[in-house]
């Protein structure tokens, strides 16, 4: 169901007509994929492999504002954090050596 803006408590914003310097990041994505699709194509004709393929070059190109990282290669390290986030260090507990005048044991972190 969709949800309006306010609902989601986020800001819309609407760009002017005839003004592509308002949507800068649109009006770039818009000259990548035309590198693979021509403007005015039929886009229902189009192959899911072509879009595919398209996508993966596109994500895959070194960008200026990533310090000349993909895309790509930027989302794999954002999204390993955030698994690393999901995923809790495994506890174990390690008992000190018989030798030890003060016996007990003692937590150590595995880092997954």
């Amino acid at each position: 169901m969709p949800r309006s803006p306010a609902a989601l408590g986020t800001l819309v914003y609407f760009c002017d007509p005839a003004s592509p310097w308002q949507r800068a990041s649109n009006e770039n994505a818009n000259g990548l994929l035309r590198q693979y699709f021509r403007k005015g194509d039929d886009l229902s004709t189009v192959e899911p492999a072509d879009v595919l393929f398209a996508a993966q070059e596109i994500n895959s190109r070194p960008r200026a504002v990533l310090d000349w990282s993909s895309a790509a290669a930027r989302f794999a390290v954002y999204h390993a954090a955030a698994a690393k986030l999901d995923d809790p260090p495994r506890v174990q507990n390690v008992a000190e050596p018989a030798d030890s005048s003060a016996l007990h044991s003692r937590t150590t972190v595995l880092e997954g």
